[in-house]
């Protein structure tokens, strides 16, 4: 449930993760105002780079999702940002004629050199193959007008990741131009990881997924059941089953079964859901206890006569997963929750990094912004 303490947990984990040498990054589309604080204190701690990305329309040139990409690698960026896989619907002709469109978009930027998002749009403003598929080309438009992407050079995420940089990305869970930025940079840190050297030894990955259900695409959640190969792990929060629904071209019992079945540790907080509670109270396991049975006769000494019983109950009682407290704004108030997957299931309680107010948030990566030509620049409006 909202505000339950994932956050806090998340960043606990993940403070720890940069602590022991792990490369992170952290995918954020809520903007938490104390996580990037509580990961730029534990880089600075660790003696690593932290770098902060803001994918919303208000800021600036800040990093180039493209660099270092084969025109396959583009050509999947963009299927997954523009959501073109066929979905078994009418609708999946059009799709392959924008999946067309990508593959060729992505080859002319790559035969030009412009391996940039403003290079890749300014390749294909005057090609009409491109231009005349609809669908496909206002979204690209729309990916290009954000200032975020708008350079050939920033943050290089392929250097950022080797040197187990902190690398924290805000974006949106309401805006389709950042959400689409998402998920294609969501593919690119998952390309970029298993493009690794495979017999080399890697520090492991941790990647942080807040509110994935505004992230995944079939791309990248098809790469979360071959990414535990490649030195990396990932933490996924949720608030409810039901945003295992709510994933765009994803079925949700493949969802269902990548995140609930598929997830060795799991932390659970209030849960609002009887159904799920009880669940999650059978999977608990369970354990002995003793039932006093006694008998309403009495004996000849006026006493009732009894029994005691062994049953089988399950470890973590459904009644305790709904009834859970929730932290407040007081002080030393703590998350509690239950834990699954580390032995028995066990109750815990976290309490928050402190970070004072005073702590200012990290500065934003910079770069120097596209020069488009005339002609791309009055298309791009």
């Amino acid at each position: 449930m909202t505000g339950s303490g994932k956050g806090v947990a998340m960043s606990l984990i993940a403070y720890q993760a940069v602590l022991a040498g792990e490369c992170l990054v952290w995918f954020d589309p809520k903007f938490d105002r104390y996580s990037p604080r509580i990961l730029a204190a534990a880089a600075k701690r660790a003696g690593r780079p932290f770098h902060l990305v803001n994918l919303n329309p208000s800021t600036g040139p800040q990093l180039n999702p493209l660099y270092g990409a084969n025109s396959f690698e583009i050509e999947e960026l963009l299927v997954a940002a523009f959501d073109l896989r066929a979905k078994g619907t009418d609708g999946d002709f059009h799709r392959g004629k924008d999946e067309d469109a990508a593959a060729e978009a992505a080859q002319l930027a790559t035969d030009a050199g412009n391996l940039s998002i403003p290079g890749l749009f300014q390749a294909c403003v005057s090609r009409d193959s491109i231009t005349d598929q609809e669908n496909f080309w206002r979204k690209l438009k729309k990916l290009a007008r954000l200032p975020a992407v708008n350079t050939t050079g920033g943050l290089n995420l392929s250097q950022a990741i080797a040197n187990r940089a902190v690398i924290y990305i805000i974006g949106s869970a309401d805006n389709e131009q950042v959400k689409m930025l998402q998920k294609l940079l969501l593919v690119r840190v998952m390309q970029i990881i298993k493009g690794r050297d495979r017999l080399a030894k890697h520090a492991p990955t941790c990647v942080v997924l807040d509110e994935f259900k505004h992230m995944l695409s079939p791309s990248a959640f098809t790469g979360l059941g071959v990414i535990r190969d490649f030195d990396t792990h990932f933490l996924l929060a949720h608030q409810s089953i039901g945003d295992l629904r709510s994933c765009p071209g994803i079925d949700p019992a493949e969802a269902h079964g990548a995140v609930v079945d598929n997830t060795a540790i799991k932390i659970v907080y209030k849960i609002g859901d009887d159904e799920y509670a009880e669940k999650m109270s059978r999977i608990s396991g369970k354990k002995r206890t003793y039932v006093d049975n006694s008998s309403k006769q009495l004996d000849e000494n006026g006493a009732a006569t009894g029994s005691w019983r062994e049953e089988k109950v399950q470890h973590i009682d459904m009644d305790l997963l709904t009834h859970l407290p929730m932290p407040s704004d007081r002080k030393g108030q703590a998350s509690v929750g239950v834990l699954f997957g580390v032995g028995n299931a066990k109750l815990f309680h976290v309490g928050p990094v402190p970070v004072p107010e005073s702590c200012p948030m990290p500065a934003l990566a910079v770069a120097e912004a596209y020069a488009a030509s005339p002609q791309a620049v009055t298309e791009l409006i």
